[in-house]
């Protein structure tokens, strides 16, 4: 069974992987047709710089399945993993949500005031998630000093 879910973790991330590469390429090929059409510079810029960035996301979740699913392949016993895990993860999707938040903040600007309010729901989403990481670090910090102990005892039973 743990080698069907290895395959198949190997797959999505590849399959999310090809993605981004699509996505990296679609960037510059929208910029270049944005600007034969007589597009702004800085329009075409700003929606080009929107797909590279979503390739970004995309390509670290991938990695972050394959790392973690994969390479990795066993449950994580200690409080430190746990918490290291979950804050990559967490980390790749605030950099993903704060990063669409500066693109959506440019495209407004380019345009009406009316068009603010989604960027800074954005911006608002990605503070809410950093302020949820801390508060999450912080606890699990204090978690992983009381089970530190047992963690380290529970391992070197299961070692002996």
């Amino acid at each position: 069974m743990n080698r069907l879910a290895a395959a198949f973790y190997t797959l999505a991330s590849l399959v999310l992987m090809a993605f981004a590469a699509v996505l990296v390429a679609t960037g510059p090929v929208s910029l270049i047709s944005a600007l034969m059409q007589g597009k702004p510079f800085v329009t075409a810029m700003v929606n080009s710089l929107g797909y590279l960035i979503l390739s970004l996301a995309v390509f670290d979740v991938a990695r972050y399945v394959y790392d973690e699913e994969v390479r990795r392949g066993r449950e994580m016993r200690k409080a430190a993993e746990t918490r290291r895990s979950i804050t990559k993860f967490i980390t790749v999707i605030i950099i993903a949500v704060l990063m669409d938040a500066l693109v959506a903040l440019s495209k407004a600007g380019q345009s009406s005031l009316d068009q603010l309010v989604y960027p800074v729901v954005l911006i608002l989403g990605g503070v809410a998630l950093l302020l949820g990481l801390g508060i999450f670090q912080r606890l699990s910090a204090t978690v992983e000093e009381k089970v530190g102990a047992a963690d380290d005892a529970d391992e070197a039973e299961h070692e002996g």
